[in-house]
């Protein structure tokens, strides 16, 4: 539960510190919140918790990414919309897997043989289509007011990796679970963010150029990262 308590804190923190940020800035809290609120635990940061941590990384990882998807969903949806829309919890497929996953966890259940096979050979799928479809996203985004987009972009990746640290000191977090929350943390804007503003018409063009330049980046700033965490791991 060390994972499942060190994220949920961060999340909070995120949101905390990213709305204090942005108004001292001046910058809208509906538009720009979200971006510095959730990272992109999937489609980047399951990729390179697996090459980075391996296996065990990766279990930790599916786990900050299935509690950071259900906020982005609900708080970060309704920061976006301007008000919450609980009726549409009910409808996300990811509330019910954690369910499910924290069910099977606590009770020990084995699941059938099959099962486990089917599951196993999803889950084999699941990181290079995570990075596909990061590729596809993000070609179809360009970059906008660009010392806005660079501000939350530092925002997002420096505040996010400066709270994995705090949270994982908080917490007594060690090897790899430690290494995989600071990494999730600092990771760059998650391109559901502009998917949200676009829906609810909330500047997407804006939040557009901050999930592109902050990925644009996280370039530079994994790597410096990831060499830092695997050097102390």
């Amino acid at each position: 539960m060390g994972i499942a308590a060190a994220t949920g804190t961060a999340i909070v923190l995120f949101v905390g510190v990213g709305a204090f940020l942005l108004t001292i800035f001046g910058l809208r809290l509906r538009t720009f919140l979200p971006s510095i609120a959730f990272p992109n635990a999937g489609n980047l940061g399951l990729p390179l918790s697996f090459y980075a941590f391996g296996t065990e990384g990766l279990g930790y990882a599916i786990a900050f990414f299935s509690m950071s998807s259900v906020a982005n969903y609900t708080l970060g949806q309704a920061i976006a919309a301007g008000q919450a829309n609980w009726r549409g919890l009910l409808r996300l497929p990811i509330l019910y897997a954690v369910a499910i996953g924290i069910l099977l966890t606590f009770t020990g259940i084995e699941l059938p043989r099959w099962a486990k096979a089917t599951v196993g050979l999803i889950g084999d799928m699941t990181v290079p289509l995570m990075l596909l479809m990061l590729g596809s996203s993000l070609s179809l985004l360009k970059v906008t007011a660009f010392w806005r987009a660079a501000l939350v972009s530092s925002i997002r990746i420096g505040c996010g990796a400066a709270v994995g640290i705090a949270v994982a000191a908080l917490f007594g977090l060690n090897g790899s679970m430690k290494a995989v929350l600071i990494l999730q943390c600092a990771n760059p804007v998650a391109v559901y963010n502009y998917l949200f503003a676009q829906r609810w018409n909330n500047q997407p063009e804006e939040v557009a150029g901050v999930v592109m330049l902050s990925t644009l980046l996280s370039i530079v700033t994994i790597p410096l990262l990831l060499g830092w965490l695997l050097a102390g791991s």
